[in-house]
């Protein structure tokens, strides 16, 4: 998610926004202006990160990487001192999210409990979730086996990955993200919805013919928001099935900033002598919209009437039955759509819909 700001980046923004607005610089800074003004003015009448659960048919997952997934899920060893200062580090990512559980270096239970949920419900048994941990040994392993891409992503790309990983630990400088060289999420914030988000990405990476070019285009300018739309869309789709109206405004407040330093990102690439603008621009144009959509997601007590209601509207004439039938039907076509293809994996069983690529 947000990473790379530097200290004291707030202030440096604001001095650049304020150097922008003088009247002599205003024209050349115009389309600065209008670029924000007009993502805020879209996204308002538009849901950028509108629902859509990526359909996943089947993985590709060689059976060596599977058996070394277990546990799926693994915690870092308590480290005080370490994860105070890593905390201190993320200080920017928590202000650029508004969020102090960014970059925590401390997940709950209560995270941890709803992640696996979401590995369960969408089959993720193949992919390792280190949680505040640093094992680089463990993920080189885990590059050479993850046959599932070509042996040429994985020695050039994947091991400059692993091996920055390994140099600049996320245990220490945080950052959490998806490594798709190793098939490996690394979560250091106590937030559901970028645990989700990273999930999400590994759901995504898992269902592709061809992963490492997939992964390889990441590193082009502006591609990213294509990779980073389709986590997060599938992520507000996984939350409004859960039924939570917490989880689904925290994915709001959450994801919209997130995606906002992409755009911002992105902008900054083709306007590079605006990039500081933009890239604070695409943050304040996130947080504006996830508030707004945030504040639309009913109050505890009228949640479920109101989605019962939304579903009735949209349902076609010919469908009877009573709105709970209704509401019913539609969690269950949404857990498919969520999960095509994938159930809970049993013990000494495969996730149905994992194929087991040749080796």
């Amino acid at each position: 998610m947000a990473q790379g700001c530097a200290s004291g980046c707030k202030q440096v923004y604001w001095k650049v926004i304020c150097r922008a607005v003088r009247t002599d610089s205003f024209i050349a800074n115009l389309p600065i202006f209008l670029f924000i003004l007009s993502c805020f003015g879209s996204s308002i009448g538009c849901n950028t990160l509108s629902p859509k659960p990526i359909i996943a048919n089947q993985y590709h997952v060689p059976e060596e990487l599977l058996k070394a997934t277990d546990p799926v899920i693994e915690r870092g060893k308590e480290r005080p001192v370490l994860d105070t200062i890593g905390w201190i580090i993320g200080i920017p990512s928590k202000i650029i999210l508004w969020d102090s559980r960014v970059d925590r270096h401390h997940i709950s239970p209560e995270t941890e409990q709803v992640l696996a949920q979401y590995i369960e419900d969408n089959g993720l048994q193949h992919v390792k979730f280190r949680l505040n941990q640093y094992a680089p040994i463990q993920d080189w392993k885990r590059l050479r086996k993850n046959k599932s891409v070509a042996w040429g992503w994985r020695y050039t790309f994947g091991a400059v990955s692993v091996l920055g990983e390994a140099i600049l630990p996320g245990r220490l400088l945080g950052g959490d993200h998806y490594n798709p060289y190793t098939a490996t999420v690394h979560i250091y914030s106590d937030i559901p919805a970028i645990a989700f988000h990273e999930a999400a990405h590994a759901k995504d990476f898992s269902r592709r013919d061809y992963p490492g070019t997939y992964a390889a285009l990441y590193m082009l300018p502006v591609v990213p928001l294509w990779h980073e739309s389709i986590a997060s869309r599938d992520v507000v789709a996984y939350v409004e099935h859960l039924g939570s109206p917490q989880l689904e405004r925290e994915a709001y407040h959450v994801l919209y900033p997130a995606f906002g330093t992409y755009v911002g990102g992105a902008a900054g690439a083709v306007f590079p002598d605006y990039a500081d603008p933009l890239y604070l621009g695409g943050v304040l144009w996130g947080h504006a919209v996830g508030r707004w959509h945030g504040y639309q997601v009913p109050t505890d007590e009228t949640y479920y009437s109101s989605r019962q209601a939304m579903i009735t509207n949209s349902a076609p004439e010919e469908e009877n039955g009573t709105e709970t039938e209704r509401f019913e039907a539609e969690r269950e076509l949404v857990d498919s759509e969520v999960s095509r293809g994938t159930k809970t994996q049993t013990s000494g069983s495969l996730p149905s819909g994992v194929v087991l690529s040749p080796q």
